[in-house]
């Protein structure tokens, strides 16, 4: 493999699925089929890429606090700073009344309001759409309005994959030893 021109080279989730031709391979009971290695093994083997000039830098996603102090652990070099619509579809978080409000009174996307509140907590975000979304840093939330949004707290992950089995809408990477949800941030 030659260089990966990327920035960044983000390990997504703190486990893996099983290999093969499908991107979510399945059981039969519809289940994920995952795969066991340990995302210690998989920082170990993405620095060894940084390590052969082959990527720049690493960064993580959807990992909670411990599984992040884990890999600082074993890290030797420093953290770095898909279109699958994962959230459920009955949490509209972008209709939200506040943020359809304050959509309006800044002339911005719901996208790019829940985007700069982010921005405006600290929270390093990633957006895809970079040229639109650098327009987030042009304009600042009051006090009251960080209030409102701060509000929208409903103690869930926006970012769960969810899978139907049997009928029913369940956790589809719970099962998972390593799944990063089950302790809070």
């Amino acid at each position: 493999m030659g260089y990966l021109d990327l920035f960044l080279y983000l390990m997504h989730w703190p486990y893996a699925f099983e290999w093969g031709d499908s991107p979510f391979p399945k059981n039969a009971d519809g289940t994920i089929r995952f795969d066991f290695t340990h995302y210690k093994e998989t920082w170990k083997a993405l620095e060894a890429l940084v390590a052969e000039g082959l990527v720049r830098v690493l960064g993580l996603s959807n990992f909670n606090s411990q599984q992040i102090d884990e890999i600082l652990s074993v890290a030797s070099i420093p953290l770095g700073s898909s279109d699958h619509a994962w959230r459920d579809p009955n949490e509209p978080v972008l209709e939200e009344p506040v943020v359809l409000m304050l959509a309006g009174k800044y002339g911005r996307s719901p996208a790019q309001i829940l985007l700069r509140w982010q921005v405006q907590r600290k929270v390093i975000c990633i957006p895809k759409r970079i040229l639109q979304n650098i327009k987030v840093l042009d304009f600042t939330f009051g006090s009251e309005e960080m209030k409102q949004l701060n509000a929208l707290n409903k103690n869930w992950q926006y970012i769960v994959p969810m899978l139907t089995v049997d009928g029913k809408r369940v956790l589809g990477d719970a099962g998972h030893p390593l799944y990063p949800f089950n302790d809070s941030y």
